[in-house]
């Protein structure tokens, strides 16, 4: 058997040599092309911005608490180096095609969809309930995505589950990651692989409980199942209910996700409740384009985060083999 080096010189491997001499001829073609397709996937490519920012309408902007959000970030000097993709239709759909698009071309490593209307409830709600459905049909018909990671920051009946069709669902990871609309009762025992759920509660979405949930379920069984690409829903925070992650955690989870399907990551924020969420989308436009995420408090998760964490480590080590191996906790406060 002939491998090649980053230099592209035929190298011999006697032992696989060896190993390989009575595999049949159309075996070892199978494994050129695997190689092939290997060494195309893994060529490192640089993109010609570090993030792209575009918006669910085109009318009036969402006010937030300091004026339309995209003065807030214009002041603080982040809206200037972003780029903007070209939107052909007004229509969602095509603008979420449009930031796929930037993404899957190497013009931008990730992208940011931002609300940009706050009078028509009704609308927005509609939005968001076919936003996911749009994304995934985009990424399997236009860009032929095998892998997809879901990661849902929910605080509500957020339908990320439920917007996923059956064939989505046998190419995609969903985990939601606070009180989830679904148990795992209600899911279809078909959808392959099935999402994972971390149910925590209101109370429980403090930032040493959020990082201790994604440092030992998350980010394990996300890099276990190698997704091709990342799609974070953003929707932590309510009107009505006090508490909440701060801007700096959701940073910090943002700035590990990134390793990730090679950067490739496209944010939708929730068009609801912007002026809690102001900070947190100005700290993860400024996560995404390489800037250092603010530094989060002492990291000790509660006791009962740690015992629901454990729960959902035993629930999925049967489908995931990397939650097998764990580390250990630090004493819960």
């Amino acid at each position: 058997m002939e491998l090649r080096t980053k230099d592209k010189q035929p190298e011999i491997f006697p032992l696989i040599q060896q190993c390989c001499e009575h595999v049949p001829d159309a075996t070892q073609e199978a494994i050129s092309k695997e190689i092939e397709r290997l060494e195309k996937d893994t060529v490192l490519t640089s993109t010609q911005h570090r993030l792209g920012i575009t918006y669910y309408q085109t009318p009036t902007p969402v006010n937030s608490k300091s004026g339309s959000l995209e003065e807030v970030l214009s002041q603080r000097g982040l809206l200037s180096s972003c780029f903007k993709p070209s939107i052909n239709s007004p229509l969602e759909e095509s603008r979420i095609s449009a930031a796929v698009g930037a993404i899957m071309d190497n013009t931008v490593q990730s992208c940011v969809m931002l609300p940009c209307c706050s009078d028509t409830v009704g609308q927005q709600s509609t939005d968001k309930q076919n936003v996911v459905k749009w994304t995934a049909k985009c990424l399997q018909r236009d860009f032929h995505v095998k892998r997809t990671l879901y990661l849902s920051f929910s605080s509500g009946n957020h339908p990320l589950i439920q917007s996923l069709e059956q064939k989505d669902h046998n190419r995609s990871l969903v985990i939601s990651l606070g009180p989830c609309p679904a148990a795992d009762d209600e899911v279809s025992p078909s959808c392959q692989p099935a999402p994972v759920c971390i149910p925590l509660s209101q109370s429980q979405l403090q930032d040493a409980d959020i990082i201790a949930a994604v440092q030992q379920i998350v980010l394990p069984i996300s890099y276990e199942f190698g997704p091709d690409f990342v799609v974070v829903c953003l929707d932590l925070f309510k009107p009505d209910l006090p508490g909440g992650p701060s801007a700096a955690c959701i940073g910090h989870v943002l700035s590990v996700i990134q390793g990730l399907a090679m950067g490739r990551l496209l944010l939708l924020v929730s068009p609801e409740a912007m002026e809690e969420m102001e900070e947190t989308v100005v700290e993860c436009v400024s996560v995404l384009q390489g800037r250092p995420c603010h530094t989060v408090s002492a990291c000790v998760p509660q006791s009962s985060t740690v015992e629901l964490i454990k729960t959902v480590q035993d629930r999925q080590k049967a489908v995931w083999n990397v939650l097998h191996f764990r580390e250990k906790l630090p004493p819960p406060r």
